[in-house]
């Protein structure tokens, strides 16, 4: 993805180039000042010879009135000088005099006049290379500077062509071993560098990665610790607009850690630019950019943090950005939501610009304002868009103030976003001209087909469908040329989008296929958090593309591309580490697993004796339900939220969304009375169940298996009631999973559970609670003591004939020791939302600290393990919820099953210790008479709202997996 169109789209900073060598100055030896040594020995007399010393000092005091920004005054030294040599015939002084004057012109922006000097000086300079005395690093410098002057006027083409032949002099003299090999190195990177650099303007990526890859090789044999760094931060950047997230996220990791060597000599020179942190807060702002894209919105906040802290502290002015108590705000309002931002801003995000790291104020500013661009889309994912709009209008007028033009052109393209979200079309797409008349200006393809899709999206948004169409398509041709394949998986998914609402829908499938087709090229070299938000981030092309299909009538197609769309990274972890454990030493890689085809989806319902159900959340008020028989009958049922009335007034349902209808009836368990609940168990069961009940098996001990999607993971299905009162656990034996390959994977893990058939059972009740901080920054607090959840545990225990592990002896070490060897898993204790390690995976089982463990274990380390349970239960509250994604819930769930357990059993939401101490005792009972894990669990339920009614005491466990 080609880092630059804001919908959703983080600032990543600049790539750290040194394109220039004007600060490196060349010493050339006095007999390279003349024609030959020859020459040298004919100067018998000391009026020429004193001649070419006065030029050289002339040069000399040129340089110094250069270095202090004398320009006028440089060139009249210069040419001074100039005149000097071309009397004595000191060919290679003249040589010399017409470059320092040249690199004036350069300062100045004169180019063409800059380029005549430096012409005129490689003609010298190719003559003397010629000479058996006289290497040809002059002219390789020369053609140095006529690179620059190249690139500055855009003529990259001419500009590739003198630095490639600077290169090849350079390599040749390390060849050879004429001179100075360091010295020539150092050259060799100095021209690799605005090579790499062009061809990244030019959406190049991939000769640019190459030349970035040579000059890795120079950076470790010089021992140049600031050229790794920088390196490794242009690699990162290259990497991400190939679109390969996991190789830029392994590059900008090392770089934070090789800029350690660089930082640790601050407190030795304070002042040196070399020492400054600058670097680091580019390398941090890209990570936060990164992130961002990829969905992961707090690792994205941190970063982004981390690099504002660096500018504050850097800063000898008041700082621009967010202040510490923005910080905390934004962190709370990312960490109080189980659900994902709604990513509805979607786009093609971000891109970088290039600066010069040895301008410590530069790097400042133009990091500031990367900052505030990041910030500010973070705002804008959470819909704060006055706040976001106030940063990229203070990070518009630093670019603008450092002229930096490609950094203006972001800025208004998010400008442009911000009034999209407001409505004002016309405004925006004003903004996205402006951009995109800096983007051609500067010939940057990758900025000029980001903000083409951005025109036409705007467009389609205006029902300008011709219109939309023409931008789309000119972005979609310029981005197949540079490759940018983030930027083609989205642009593909908006023509789909124009097709779907002129009717063309053949087209549109086509478009949506293709779409999907690249989004599922991204993934590999990313970890299983970063797939997951990658998947998220897209899962809209998935549901346009069933739309599409449903509207052809070809609802089987449509639910391959429903199982096609939810839990990938799931599916592709669960995969890989079964295939490990059949075969330790395989060599099979991540992402090969294809989705289920309609056959396979028939088998696995015939292999679980279960009617399958899957929900298909097409939009916030339009659902696709398919249920699959045992025998292979599929059935799609449609179903649309206007359709219905309220349960109470009979009016039409307007003004709610399917998420708002969930979230608001698990609210009500807890509101006072139950006077509100009913009826809104009855609506849900009216949308989600009453659609299908014809299909739905009529014996009670018939397996039936929701496969949820997205807020539908947070519905207490056991719960709803029909028009009868009754409720749906009276009438079906259920369970959930989080897709139908998911439940097909269990299945096999059980299999490999029953083989190794582990004997311990493991009780932990009550463990001494670790501490943790109420929020960030606070001192921490011990959790509350659960003396009930000590008292379910014994009860528990004693049903099941063992010891239950409770207080000072329930630590981490003990209980995880014990965990990979038991068949049945038991936790009554505290359940934390929090992703605690900031690892991308929520979640946390609250155990006993010892020594220095904090006594937390995450859902992090629990996908690290390897289980081979039956059965895990987690009976603490809220532990079936997480950060809900297409790829299910991101929780403590989702870990235990990665680790090998088959079946687990989790709540979504706290239930009264008197009430748990009822039902878990029960569920085990009806376990040891029936093997069926999913109908001991509504038996226990059944027998429990006898005593209380009220279904938050009972309805809050739900099993997902194996039911046998």
């Amino acid at each position: 993805m080609r880092w630059s169109f804001q919908y959703i789209g983080l600032l990543i900073t600049t790539l750290l180039l040194c394109l220039t060598v004007s600060g490196n100055s060349v010493s050339y030896p006095i007999n390279n000042i003349i024609s030959s040594p020859q020459k040298l020995a004919q100067a018998a007399n000391s009026t020429r010879e004193q001649k070419i010393i006065d030029a050289v000092y002339l040069n000399q005091e040129g340089y110094d009135l250069y270095q202090r920004a004398e320009a006028e005054s440089a060139l009249d030294k210069y040419n001074q000088a100039l005149v000097i040599f071309r009397q004595v015939g000191a060919r290679g002084g003249e040589g010399n005099s017409l470059n320092y004057i040249g690199q004036v012109y350069l300062s100045l922006g004169k180019y063409d006049r800059a380029l005549d000097y430096f012409q005129q000086a490689l003609v010298i300079f190719k003559t003397l290379g010629k000479l058996p005395d006289f290497d040809r690093a002059s002219e390789g410098y020369t053609l140095q500077y006529l690179g620059e002057v190249y690139d500055r006027k855009r003529d990259y083409e001419g500009a590739l062509a003198s630095y490639q032949q600077a290169l090849t002099i350079f390599q040749e003299l390390i060849k050879i071993k004429k001179g100075d090999r360091d010295s020539f190195l150092s050259s060799e990177e100095y021209t690799l560098n605005p090579m790499g650099a062009i061809y990244f303007k030019l959406g190049n990526y991939k000769q640019s990665l190459n030349l970035y890859k040579q000059l890795s090789a120079i950076n470790q044999e010089q021992d140049d610790h600031i050229g790794e760094v920088q390196n490794l931060n242009n690699l990162g950047v290259t990497y991400a607009n190939l679109s390969e997230y996991g190789q830029a996220l392994a590059a900008y990791q090392e770089a934070l850690t090789k800029i350690k060597l660089i930082s640790d000599c601050a407190h030795q020179n304070p002042n040196n630019s070399l020492c400054y942190g600058g670097e680091e807060a580019a390398i941090r702002n890209n990570l936060a950019a990164l992130y961002f894209s990829l969905g992961q919105y707090e690792q994205a906040l941190d970063f982004a943090q981390q690099a504002s802290v660096i500018f504050q502290k850097n800063l000898g002015r008041d700082y621009q950005g967010l202040k510490p108590q923005d910080f905390q705000l934004l962190h709370d309002i990312l960490g109080k939501s189980s659900l994902s931002p709604a990513f509805v801003r979607q786009s093609l995000a971000i891109r970088a610009g290039v600066g010069n790291v040895f301008s410590a104020e530069s790097m400042v500013r133009e990091g500031e304002a990367v900052n505030l661009n990041n910030l500010g889309q973070i705002y804008s994912n959470q819909g704060n868009d006055k706040q976001a709009l106030t940063l990229y209008q203070q990070a518009l007028s630093i670019y603008q103030e450092i002229n930096n033009s490609l950094g203006v052109a972001i800025t208004l393209n998010n400008i442009a976003q911000i009034n999209t979200n407001l409505g004002q079309y016309d405004v925006a797409v004003n903004f996205n001209q402006q951009a995109l008349a800096i983007y051609q200006k500067e010939e940057d393809k990758a900025g000029i087909g980001v903000t083409l899709t951005n025109i036409g999206q705007i467009y389609q948004k205006q029902g300008k469908f011709t219109q939309s169409l023409d931008s789309l398509n000119q972005a979609l041709v310029i981005q197949k040329t540079i490759e940018d394949r983030g930027s083609i998986a989205i642009t593909l998914r908006i023509i789909g989008l124009d097709m779907l609402q002129t009717n063309k829908i053949n087209e549109a499938i086509v478009s949506l296929t293709e779409s999907i087709k690249v989004i599922e090229s991204l993934h590999p070299g990313l970890n299983d958090a970063n797939k997951i938000s990658l998947f998220e981030s897209h899962n809209l092309s998935y549901k346009l593309l069933q739309k599409a299909l449903i509207t052809q009538k070809q609802p089987n197609q449509a639910l391959e591309v429903s199982e096609r769309g939810r839990s990938r990274a799931f599916v592709e972890l669960l995969s890989q580490r079964l295939a490990n454990e059949e075969t330790p030493n395989s060599s099979s890689q991540q992402g090969t697993i294809k989705p289920p085809t309609i056959a396979e989806i028939q088998k696995i319902a015939s292999v679980e004796h279960a009617t399958l159900v899957e929900y298909s959340l097409i939009s916030d008020r339009e659902l696709y339900i398919w249920v699959i028989k045992p025998t292979g009958e599929i059935t799609l049922r449609q179903v649309q939220l206007n359709a219905f009335k309220n349960i109470v007034n009979k009016e039409e349902i307007s003004g709610l969304d399917i998420k708002k209808l969930v979230i608001d009836a698990r609210n009500s368990f807890f509101s006072p009375g139950t006077s509100q609940t009913k009826p809104q168990l009855q609506q849900l069961h009216q949308i989600f169940i009453q659609p299908i009940a014809d299909l739905l098996p009529n014996n009670p001990q018939d397996l039936v298996i929701l496969i949820p999607q997205h807020s539908l993971f947070l519905l207490p299905f056991y719960a709803l009631i029909d028009p009868d009162g009754k409720y749906l656990i009276e009438k079906h034996t259920i369970l959930t999973a989080p897709s139908i390959q998911v439940l097909d994977l269990t299945h096999q893990q059980k299999q490999k559970n029953q083989r190794i058939n582990p004997q311990n059972t493991l009780i932990v009740g009550n463990p001494i609670m670790p501490s943790l901080p109420p929020k960030l920054g606070d001192l921490p607090v011990q959790l509350d003591a659960l003396p009930g959840a000590e008292l379910e545990a014994e009860v528990v225990a004693q049903v099941l004939k063992t010891q239950a592990i409770i207080g000072s002896q329930a630590t981490k070490q003990a209980i995880v020791q014990q965990m990979l060897n038991s068949k049945i898993i038991h936790l009554a204790t505290h359940g934390l939302l929090d992703d605690i390690g900031k690892k991308g995976l929520p979640g946390a089982i609250a155990l006993a600290p010892f020594n220095n463990d904090d006594g937390l274990l995450t859902a992090y380390e629990i996908l690290n393990l390897k289980f081979n349970a039956d059965l895990v239960v987690l009976s603490a509250c809220n532990t079936g919820r997480g950060r809900i994604t297409g790829d299910g819930v991101v929780g403590l769930s989702r870990s235990f099953i990665s680790a090998g357990t088959s079946s687990i059993i989790v709540s979504l939401w706290s239930i009264p210790d008197d009430t748990t101490a009822v039902l878990m005792p029960e569920f085990y009972r009806q376990l040891q008479q029936n093997s069926n894990k999913a109908e001991a669990l509504r038996q226990a339920m059944l027998i429990t709202l006898k005593k209380y009614p009220n279904p938050k005491d009972w309805a809050a466990f739900t099993l997902i997996g194996e039911a046998q």
